[in-house]
């Protein structure tokens, strides 16, 4: 199972549209994806465990998005990821509240 994958399954748990990058015909509700970071140990010539940072963006016209920013979490965490940040914008040229995740993914190379 890719990065992409593991994430994408994570987030089907969820009543909300999600995909990586973008989602066309958007509803005012739904959340983005993207690989932000990859970092490698190597032992003996050979990549050991792999650390994936992976950014989460939920976007929405409503200001009461907080029950989702749990929703969101937990189905991260229920999936492996650990949450490392996160950060409330609004995004002013689309009237769009955006509260950003960043989780980490420690794997042995069971993810590509």
């Amino acid at each position: 199972m890719t990065i992409r994958e593991k994430t994408q399954t994570a987030l089907d748990t969820l009543a909300i549209p999600s995909g990586y990058r973008e989602l066309l015909n958007p509803p005012e509700t739904y959340i983005t994806f993207f690989e932000y970071d990859y970092e490698y140990e190597h032992s003996e010539d050979e990549v050991k465990m792999a650390f994936y940072t992976i950014q989460v963006d939920l976007w929405t016209k409503s200001p009461k998005y907080k029950a989702t920013e749990k929703l969101i979490i937990s189905a991260m965490e229920n999936n492996d990821f650990l949450l490392d940040d996160e950060e409330d914008l609004y995004e002013t040229d689309t009237k769009m509240y955006h509260k950003a995740f960043r989780f980490i993914l420690e794997n042995t190379k069971e993810v590509d």
